[in-house]
């Protein structure tokens, strides 16, 4: 009977230590899932880099000046009335001391289009009526795409280089409507607790 009880602690402790040496090998590689993961979940950062870099974020006058009473010379913005994005109001006339009588056309944001606004800048009032001055619209949005490499980075030890693909896609405000494909990388650094993304 003291045999049998030798035999199955041998046994629990072989199966433990088997499995913390998978756990401590495989804890040293940093899989295509873990990466994705920890990229997706750090997303937002990426996305203000990005911001810097890419045309994201496009300013939109929220007001038309025309020194005449020509509606043709609001046709700057007719893409966007036409896709629902901007709604025109009544204009009104505004005196220059230099370039004279000018009519004024303002703009506004639909409800369509709200959930593009990154901000608006400032505001005016003109009688009792407060009007945008412009509007921040989100152009593009970024979204992930995979991972399309991994590699040990150059001369330093437990850190890895994740090449992943992004798409910037267009917004009913973009002037370019094709979605754009690029590569960027990430780069990961193994702890104690297993592998964590250090930076984009």
């Amino acid at each position: 009977m003291k045999k049998n009880w030798r035999k199955v602690i041998y046994k629990i402790f072989c199966l433990t230590l088997i499995l913390s040496l998978l756990s401590g090998c495989s804890s040293k590689e940093l899989s295509r899932n873990k990466a994705t993961k920890l990229i997706k979940e750090h997303f937002d950062e990426f996305k203000g880099i990005i911001q810097y870099e890419l045309p994201i974020i496009l300013p939109i006058q929220a007001f038309w000046l025309s020194p005449t009473n020509d509606e043709n010379s609001a046709n700057v913005y007719k893409n966007y009335v036409d896709n629902g994005m901007l709604s025109r109001e009544t204009p009104f006339i505004i005196y220059d001391r230099f370039l004279g009588r000018r009519y004024v056309w303002p703009y506004t944001l639909t409800d369509k289009a709200k959930q593009y606004n990154d901000e608006t800048t400032y505001e005016y009032y003109w009688g009792n009526k407060k009007y945008d001055m412009q509007y921040n619209v989100i152009a593009y949005t970024i979204s992930f795409g995979e991972i399309t490499g991994i590699e040990d980075a150059p001369l330093i030890e437990n850190e890895k280089i994740v090449h992943f693909k992004f798409f910037i896609e267009p917004t009913p405000f973009a002037e370019n409507g094709n979605t754009m494909e690029y590569e960027s990388e990430a780069s990961f650094k193994l702890f104690d607790d297993g592998w964590r993304l250090d930076h984009f």
